[in-house]
């Protein structure tokens, strides 16, 4: 008996150390007045943004490979077709928008902000650039959901030339937040034109958080 009590105990205690590992490797980390004034360069980058995951009130999962959406409900296409049949719904890259507004944003309303150097093409994982700093933003997320609406998280993280995270910070963005939550018929309605529209007032709400964040910490 004491020595399953033990075991119990220790399990536990195990359990409870890793979740916390877990918190403190996915913490937020500020970005210090001496860490920004070491900043010469950035260099911009993104890992490849997800596949949209449309999540039905029947708990059914159906997903948007490469921004493409073709059929009633229900019905999609995959990475394996030919180019011909993905012309049917482009939407916007989230994680390019994203992070095109950022930079516009940073460079204009963070005074004495860095040269940018932007990467057009996403990034592997393990990304260095040893000239400089490297900003990175990497969404991790992109639903559309019942009773949510459009719903993006992921992280942006700010690491020296050494590879040191010196700024972490989460982001995301929900439509139930700003009221502008429709149905899954709704969004997927004509060529997915509401899902399109909301996108950019999106990447404009996480840009601006962003930006205010660092802004603050630099006053």
């Amino acid at each position: 008996m004491q020595t399953l009590y033990f075991k119990t105990v220790l399990f536990s205690m195990i359990f409870c150390f890793s979740l916390l590992q877990g918190c403190i490797s996915h913490s937020e980390i500020k970005l210090t007045k001496k860490n920004f004034e070491s900043i010469n360069k950035i260099k911009v980058v993104r890992y490849r943004t997800p596949n949209i995951e449309v999540k039905t009130a029947s708990g059914a999962t159906l997903r948007i490979l490469g921004g493409v959406l073709t059929g009633p409900l229900g019905a999609y296409i995959d990475e394996s077709k030919s180019e011909e049949a993905r012309k049917g719904i482009m939407l916007p890259d989230y994680g390019d928008l994203l992070m095109r507004r950022f930079v516009e944003r940073a460079g204009k309303e963070i005074p004495n902000w860095p040269e940018m150097v932007v990467e057009a093409k996403p990034v592997i994982k393990g990304y260095t650039y040893k000239d400089g700093h490297t900003i990175l933003i990497d969404l991790s997320h992109v639903w559309v959901t019942f009773g949510v609406g459009l719903h993006m998280e992921g992280w942006i993280t700010m690491n020296n030339p050494a590879g040191d995270i010196i700024y972490k910070r989460l982001f995301y963005y929900r439509s139930k937040d700003f009221n502008l939550t429709k149905s899954i018929d709704e969004y997927l309605a004509d060529n997915c034109k509401l899902l399109r529209e909301e996108m950019p007032i999106a990447a404009d709400y996480n840009a601006k958080d962003l930006v205010k964040y660092i802004r603050v910490e630099q006053e």
